[in-house]
C-alpha cells in the first residue's frame, strides 16, 4: 500500500552538523585567554575577509557596493541555483538574467554577454567540485571588467589561485554553526573600499547582543530537542522544491565566529569524516537502490550527489525510503523564472530532476548510516504483501494490487536444502536495473517474512535461484 503521512519514520541522522556542548564552552574559555583568533583567515587563505551572517545578505551587499559605486546593474546568474539566496537581491533594481550553467566550458555565453551587456558573472562551484571556465571566456569577462563572482558556499576551504574578483563562503552550512558567510575580495584596494562601505550599512542596524544570544541559545535548544527525538525528513519534490522561509539577520551571531575558529583547527578531521561518510552511503546505497549512481571523489563533498535515470516508479521508490527515514533531499528550489520557462534552461531542470542529496557531514558516522540503511530496506520488504500457495508450493510478491514477482518453492531430499526459484516481472527487473546482487539481497528479505520457512528447513540452509 502507498506510504501516507502517517507512516513517517523518524530516523538518527541530522540534516546539518550539530553544535556541541562541549565546543561552546572551549569557545568561551579560550576567549579569555586569547584576545583574537583569526584562524579562519588561515582556511580562506586571504585577510581581505568581511564576515556576514547569511550569503544572502552578502549577496546583496555585493550588489549594492557594485551599483553604487560602480554602477554596475545587470548580472548573470546560473539556472541552477537556489531561489532562496536570491530573495534580498530580488528586492533591489538588480536585472537579474538566468544562462545555462552547463555552458561555463564554452564560448556560446560570449554573445550573450555582448548583446545583454552583463556587468556582474556569477557562477557556481556545485557541491564543492571546482568549476573550470573557458579560457576565451574568461579573458572576455576580465577584458570587459565584468566583475566575476564565484559562489563558494558549498566549498569547505579557500581553492588555490582563484581567477575570480570576488568569492561568497558559507561556513555556517558546512560547520553547523547558527550563522557565517564570508566574502574574500581578491584585490586589497577593493577590499578596503568595500569594508567603508560595510561599516556604514552595518552602522545603520543595532547589534542587539542580548537579541543575539537569545537567538543563538534559540537554535541550539532546538537542534538539541530534534536531535534527541530524531528527525522527519522533508518529502521528496521533483517537480519544483519550495523554498523555506528564514529570519534574516543583519548581525552575525555571539558565538559564530568563535565557533567558526574552532572548527578550522579542526579541518583535516572534518574533512577525512565527510570522505568515509560519502563513500559509506555508496557502498551500501548499491545493494538495496542500486539504480542510484554516486561518483569517485576527487574534491571535498557539501552533500552526497546522487544521480539516478527518473521514471515514475523510481522516483515512488525513492519517495517512499524518504517516509521510512532515509534523509534523501532536494536541491536546489529553482527560481520560478526556469521552472516556468518551456523553452529554455533545459539542462537545469533535467539535473534538478534526476538528482537527489545526502548528508555527509562530520557528525554522521558508518554505524548511524548501516543502520538507517538496514531499517529501511527492511520496512520496504514488509511493505509487499506475501500469499502462499501450499498445494502449488508458490509465493506470490504483491505491490498496490500487482504480482511483481514468484517464487517456485522446491524440497532436495538428497541435499536437505530448499530451493527458491525466483522469477520478477520486467518492469520490476527494469526498475532495479537488473542488478543481480539487488534481487539476491531481495529475495533473501522476502524468505526472511515467510512464516511458512520452518516448513521447509530453510532458515539455515537454503539457495536461491534468480531468472
Amino acid at each position: 500500500m502507498p506510504l501516507t503521512k502517517k507512516n513517517n519514520y523518524k530516523n538518527r541522522i541530522p540534516l546539518y552538523p550539530l553544535i556541541k556542548s562541549k565546543n561552546i564552552f572551549f569557545c568561551i574559555y579560550k576567549a579569555f585567554k586569547e584576545k583574537k583568533n583569526d584562524q579562519y583567515k588561515i582556511l580562506y587563505k586571504s585577510k581581505n575577509l568581511i564576515l556576514y551572517p547569511r550569503s544572502t545578505l552578502s549577496l546583496l551587499r555585493i550588489y549594492q557596493y557594485l551599483n553604487s559605486f560602480q554602477n554596475k546593474r545587470t548580472i548573470f546568474i546560473p539556472d541552477f541555483i537556489c531561489n532562496e539566496s536570491l530573495s534580498l537581491l530580488r528586492e533591489t533594481n538588480a536585472n537579474i538574467i538566468f544562462y545555462d550553467h552547463t555552458l561555463l566550458k564554452n564560448t556560446k555565453l560570449i554573445s550573450d554577454l555582448k548583446s545583454k551587456e552583463v556587468d556582474i558573472f556569477l557562477f557556481v562551484n556545485y557541491f564543492g567540485k571546482r568549476i573550470i571556465m573557458n579560457n576565451d571566456l574568461l579573458e572576455f569577462i576580465k577584458r570587459s571588467k565584468i566583475t566575476l563572482i564565484e559562489d563558494n558556499t558549498h566549498c569547505l576551504t579557500s581553492y588555490e589561485n582563484s581567477f575570480s574578483d570576488i568569492e561568497i563562503y558559507s561556513p555556517h552550512k558546512l560547520f553547523g554553526i547558527e550563522d557565517g558567510s564570508i566574502i574574500k575580495f581578491k584585490d586589497s584596494f577593493d577590499y578596503k573600499q568595500f569594508k567603508i562601505f560595510h561599516l556604514e550599512q552595518k552602522n545603520r542596524h543595532k547589534d542587539f547582543k542580548l537579541l543575539r544570544l537569545i537567538d543563538f541559545l534559540t537554535f541550539f535548544i532546538k537542534r538539541k530537542i530534534r536531535n534527541f527525538f530524531g528527525y522527519r525528513y522533508p518529502e521528496l519534490n521533483f517537480t519544483n522544491h519550495i523554498s523555506s522561509n528564514y529570519k534574516i539577520n543583519y548581525n552575525l551571531g555571539v558565538m559564530s565566529i568563535k565557533l567558526l575558529n574552532l572548527y578550522c583547527e579542526k579541518i583535516e578531521v572534518i574533512r577525512n569524516k565527510r570522505v568515509s561518510n560519502y563513500n559509506s552511503w555508496k557502498k551500501n546505497l548499491k545493494l538495496i537502490l542500486p539504480f542510484l549512481k554516486m561518483e569517485n571523489l576527487k574534491y571535498m563533498p557539501y552533500l552526497g550527489i546522487v544521480n539516478f535515470e527518473n521514471t515514475k516508479e523510481r522516483t515512488n521508490i525513492l519517495k517512499q525510503y524518504n517516509l521510512y527515514g532515509l534523509p534523501f533531499g532536494n536541491w536546489p528550489d529553482l527560481p520560478p523564472e526556469v521552472v516556468k520557462s518551456r523553452d529554455k534552461y533545459k539542462n537545469a531542470k533535467i539535473r534538478f530532476k534526476n538528482q537527489i542529496t545526502l548528508p555527509i557531514h562530520q557528525d554522521i558516522n558508518l554505524i548511524l548510516i548501516e543502520k538507517c540503511i538496514k531499517r529501511c530496506f527492511e520496512e520496504y520488504i514488509n511493505s509487499f504483501k506475501i500469499v502462499y500457495s501450499s498445494t502449488k508450493k508458490e509465493v506470490k510478491i504483491i505491490e498496490n494490487e500487482k504480482i511483481i514477482g514468484k517464487f517456485l518453492i522446491f524440497y532436495d531430499l538428497k541435499n536437505n536444502q530448499t530451493i527458491f526459484n525466483l522469477k520478477f516481472y520486467k518492469k520490476f527487473k527494469t526498475t532495479y536495473s537488473d542488478s543481480g546482487q539487488f534481487f539476491y539481497k531481495f529475495g533473501k528479505g522476502i524468505i526472511k517474512r515467510l512464516l511458512i520457512k520452518k516448513e521447509f528447513n530453510c532458515s539455515e540452509n537454503f539457495i536461491l535461484k534468480l531468472h
